[in-house]
């Protein structure tokens, strides 16, 4: 009662927008606390005009959010080329937000530091992102921590290894990196430590598909030779390695061997100043900083030392799980050193990409808000099992919901000039409409209820829509580019020169299709007439492909590997294929199958235990039946190799022919037949009986290829014959141009 006795005076600060734009009307609306205007004589709502022409609000509705950091980029160069010296605008007077600056980060720094030759560079600051996320030091020392609790599968520990920090401290390139990744392929290494490993995490443990299998094997392809048909207890030797291998396969020992002691470490409880020292040794073991990364290298360092004086400090002594470390550890980086708490690349003098967040939304020129999607914003809350208010909500609770209704509000009274809002609202499958934040709802509603564009709108036509831009897909379609356009597409546009290419390259009419290689390259030089049997093969199995490899140098584009992060349980495809194949071989030459078996055990190309012997067993006979059929064609001959050395002419064949027995050849492959098993062996044949007609005595050869669908025979050819001839003929013409020979087809 006191306080109400004294007089005191009232002054308002608060300057009328004025009703200038669709922008300052709303403004002008919240100041008066105006829903709408009533005629108070006929209780009917009177729309105020807008311009059809004002921009003051646009909606962007995009596919992506990559294209709503376009279309924005865009939409910043034109306020940009249209700002007058009067009503200049600069960066720093623009302010762009979004519910999580993180999710846009990424695409802000490739859309706005893309090089581009006909625009200036817009200079912009990122603020309120996230320490681990942007440093890649901190991330990697986190990651390493959370690996303990994984499955070690290949594509983790080697994902680890490709962060910039650990491959520094390891000695490894990215060139390493491929090397790493065959090694780890080809070993068919896919989860799990070892045995024990396996065992702990109550799976059976069969020591096939681990890390300790695979480097075991890699250890003894370096200690021993290998034919691939030998193991040394139980172990089969890799490819040898060799060289500088050496060095990589020590340095990859001491990353997985550090790793594996570190996964123990991690696995015990331990006291604070205990996980300071653990944790100090970690970052010691994996990490190295560079001058970039000095600065997170000292704020690592300084919060693992305050684990020690926390305990000092408060006498707690209690054994924690790293998890607990871990979780304090990340919200005392995040609290005290992220940009978020220190409000770093905030107030810059550029253009200004930030979180929504309390007290963000000063007055700006021109504020954009990215990311206003339905299910997004208001942010949904995530509620806690022991959050007392959740489970009993009282009046004046803090509400996240609410807290971000208002911040969207605040928004609107602090854009000065002009508010641009986006939001994902075409799916980027099939281009349906998707509904925005239910915030930009109720502002569409409102501008709908309130206002109505001077020159007219139709009864089914909403003041909405005409703020509203449906952008294309593409940021290089047409209807950017194009001068004659509807009443969306005038909204649409483009400062991009790369783009606007595109698009005049999309829509032309396609040109008339012309050779590769016009005229013919030059003829082959006598080194050619040295040729291989197997590089004749080559090039009749795919001309155009030997061509362009061999003559052009045009690389063979090599496929990336796929890792496989789980065991084999069935046999299918192509590892069904070699494992039949394998199995053939075997028979024929006579050795033990149940060698092959023990051997593709070790190689982990088997699934584990009984299920294993299962599908070997089963692909084994499948093949015997296989067989017996190449049996009837052998008639027992013992199957050798010849080394052939051919003159044709004026030029040599050498090679080695395979499969060779009295009679002649023997090709077969336990599949079905394809024209290049095909080409093999009547290349093959050809020269057997070229050479064996130099040689009266000799019996005329015949050559047999078998496959499971059917078996080809080739009788010999007549003495006088010019297959061979022709066929090089041929081959010289193909190392000019490409023929017009296709054996698949």
């Amino acid at each position: 009662s006191l306080f109400q006795d004294l007089e005191c005076q009232e002054q308002d600060f608060f300057l009328d927008p004025g009703s200038g734009n669709l922008l300052s009307c709303i403004q002008q609306d919240i100041l008066y606390l105006r829903e709408c205007n009533l005629d108070s004589l006929h209780s009917a709502t009177i729309k105020k005009k807008i311009n059809s022409n004002d921009t003051s609000i646009i909606f962007q509705s995009c596919h992506s959010p990559m294209r709503e950091v376009e279309v924005l980029h865009d939409q910043l160069l034109k306020i940009f080329d249209q700002t007058s010296e009067k009503h200049a605008i600069e960066p720093k007077d623009i302010l762009v937000m979004a519910p999580d600056i993180n999710k846009y980060t990424p695409f802000i720094d490739a859309v706005f530091s893309a090089g581009n030759s006909n625009v200036k560079r817009l200079p912009f600051s990122i603020s309120d992102q996230s320490l681990h996320k942007t440093s890649k030091y901190i991330d990697a020392f986190f990651e390493i921590l959370s690996l303990y609790k994984s499955r070690f599968t290949s594509i983790d520990v080697l994902g680890l290894l490709k962060i910039e920090p650990v491959q520094k401290r390891f000695s490894i390139t990215d060139q390493d990196i491929s090397t790493l990744e065959r090694w780890i392929s080809q070993t068919r290494i896919c989860w799990g430590i070892d045995q024990t490993h396996k065992r702990n995490l109550n799976l059976p443990d069969y020591s096939e598909n681990t890390w300790r299998a695979g480097l075991n094997r890699l250890l003894l392809g370096y200690a021993a030779p290998s034919d691939g048909k030998t193991l040394f207890q139980n172990i089969l030797p890799y490819e040898p390695i060799e060289g500088s291998d050496t060095v990589l396969l020590g340095n990859l020992l001491d990353y997985t061997e550090s790793l594996f002691d570190t996964k123990e470490i991690l696995m015990q409880k331990h006291t604070l100043a205990e996980w300071s020292e653990l944790l100090l040794l970690v970052q010691q073991t994996f990490l190295v900083a560079d001058a970039s990364s000095e600065r997170d290298n000292m704020l690592l360092q300084q919060s693992l030392y305050g684990l020690r004086e926390l305990q000092s400090q408060t006498s707690f002594d209690t054994l924690l799980p790293i998890d607990v470390v871990q979780s304090f550890l990340l919200d005392s980086l995040e609290q005290h050193h992220s940009t978020i708490s220190s409000g770093a690349n905030f107030l810059t003098g550029n253009i200004t990409f930030c979180s929504m967040l309390p007290m963000r939304a000063i007055p700006y020129k021109v504020i954009c808000l990215m990311g206003m999607d339905d299910g997004m914003y208001p942010r949904p809350g995530r509620k806690k099992s022991f959050d007392l208010m959740h489970l009993a909500p009282k009046p004046g609770d803090r509400s996240r919901r609410y807290d971000d209704r208002y911040l969207f509000l605040e928004t609107i009274l602090s854009a000065r000039k002009k508010l641009i809002i986006s939001y994902t609202g075409q799916s980027i499958e099939d281009g349906t409409k998707k509904p925005p934040s239910v915030l930009v709802s109720e502002l569409w509603d409102y501008i709908n209820e309130g206002y109505e564009i001077k020159d007219g709108v139709g009864s089914s036509e909403k003041t909405s829509d005409y703020l509203i831009t449906y952008h294309r897909l593409q940021p290089f379609h047409p209807d950017y580019f194009r001068t004659q356009k509807g009443m969306n597409e005038r909204k649409l546009f483009s400062y991009s020169r790369e783009n606007c290419d595109a698009a005049i390259a999309f829509t032309k009419k396609p040109e008339q299709v012309c050779t590769i290689i016009t005229p013919p390259l030059s003829a082959p030089s006598d080194v050619h007439k040295q040729i291989e049997l197997d590089e004749l093969i080559n090039f009749f199995s795919h001309p155009a492909r030997y061509l362009l490899v061999k003559k052009i140098g045009i690389a063979v584009v090599e496929e990336n590997r796929n890792f496989e992060t789980s065991e084999p349980f069935v046999i299918r495809g192509l590892e069904k294929y070699k494992l039949q194949n394998d199995i053939l071989k075997q028979l024929v030459e006579g050795h033990d199958w149940e060698k092959l078996y023990e051997i593709k055990k070790a190689a982990g190309s088997l699934p584990h235990g009984r299920t294993g012997e299962i599908h070997f067993t089963r692909a084994l006979s499948e093949v015997q039946s296989f067989k017996r059929i190449l049996d009837s064609l052998l008639l027992q001959q013992k199957i050798e190799q010849r080394e052939v050395n051919l003159s044709v002419n004026d030029h040599s064949i050498s090679g080695q022919l395979e499969n060779l027995c009295e009679t002649g050849l023997v090709h077969y492959r336990y599949a079905r037949i394809k024209p290049k098993d095909v080409i093999r062996a009547w290349l093959s044949h050809l020269v057997l009986n070229r050479i064996v007609n130099q040689d009266k005595t000799a019996s005329k050869p015949i050559t047999y290829l078998a496959g499971k669908d059917r078996i080809y025979k080739f009788s010999p050819v007549a003495e006088n014959n010019t297959y061979l001839e022709q066929l090089l003929n041929v081959y010289i013409q193909g190392q000019s141009e490409p023929l017009h020979f296709f054996p698949r087809s």
